[in-house]
């Protein structure tokens, strides 16, 4: 089996993911796995990094390709579906029919598709944060993901309304306009939440600014609480909560999607899992004088 991930090597997510794979695989498989790095590669560099892939791919001649994200599915699905080898997607955030011919999936292929829901993480802050402005700043990074999300779990809407509370979806670009929209966010909001920045990028050096930086930075200088879909932004100095979903359950799926095919067994052509998850840091909530619904504290899990 070949596994092909969008991300680095130390992306947690992507890591969650290979970890479920693996762990639903078993010993009785052989594995590769090569990591694309789209998130710190310059555009102009993916597909050179996805055509290196492929020499793999040619080489080994796998029985199935597990193709995490939506990166790597862009890059490499056509390609794989091409050859008439079973192909698993999974991590994808975009309409995963739509990198195909007549907008269908081919016959051999499976979506596990990522779906971070927005409702449950807005009307919870509606429920913990004061609210003078009646709106909540919603920040993402200018990536191929972010435009997939965008573009198919929120339908092109960037102003997401929940009764009274408005929330506004921003992308960006630079690490330098982040700073600039946290340290502003409270003129304007009640709350912001972090969905991606992995591909931030530093106006003076060009390069992408690494995660723990981002988040660190993004904690101690918000004078709003921030809430996130990824658990590992939660910590005292970080977002004070997160709804996520489990990249390792996600990647179990995917693992057991692949070996279903290879049994021959009727397989769902799309498989979805969601957010269910919460995680919370107590010093975080303190530090912005927030209560947890008690209904919430009871399924949550705290660092």
């Amino acid at each position: 089996m070949l596994v092909i991930a969008s991300y680095d090597a130390n992306n947690e997510w992507s890591n969650e993911c290979i970890t479920g794979i693996k762990t639903k695989l078993g010993n009785n498989h052989r594995v590769e796995i090569i990591y694309l790095d789209t998130k710190q590669l310059p555009k102009e560099q993916h597909q050179a990094a996805a055509d290196k892939a492929w020499q793999t791919f040619v080489s080994q001649k796998p029985d199935i390709v597990l193709l995490g994200d939506d990166n790597a599915v862009g890059l490499l699905a056509r390609r794989v579906v091409a050859t008439n080898t079973p192909l698993v997607l999974y991590g994808v955030n975009d309409n995963p029919r739509m990198y195909f011919d007549n907008v269908q999936l081919p016959t051999g292929v499976v979506g596990v598709l990522e779906r971070r829901l927005f409702t449950p993480l807005i009307r919870l802050i509606h429920q913990m944060v004061p609210l003078k402005h009646q709106r909540i700043l919603v920040m993402f990074d200018d990536s191929t993901t972010t435009a997939a999300y965008i573009g198919n779990a929120l339908r092109g809407n960037t102003t997401l309304r929940l009764g009274a509370l408005q929330a506004e979806v921003k992308p960006i670009a630079s690490y330098q306009e982040w700073q600039y929209t946290i340290r502003n966010a409270a003129k304007q909001y009640d709350a912001i939440v972090m969905e991606n920045w992995y591909t931030l990028r530093d106006v003076a050096s060009g390069n992408v600014v690494p995660e723990d930086e981002v988040l660190d930075w993004s904690g101690r200088n918000s004078t709003l609480p921030i809430f996130s879909t990824a658990r590992y932004a939660v910590a005292p100095m970080r977002a004070v909560g997160a709804i996520t979903i489990s990249g390792i359950e996600h990647g179990e799926m995917a693992g057991q999607a692949a070996l279903d095919i290879l049994a021959q067994k009727t397989t769902e052509p799309l498989i979805i899992t969601e957010s269910d998850l919460y995680y919370f840091n107590q010093l975080a909530l303190e530090r912005f004088g927030l209560t947890l619904p008690a209904e919430t504290a009871e399924i949550a899990n705290f660092n």
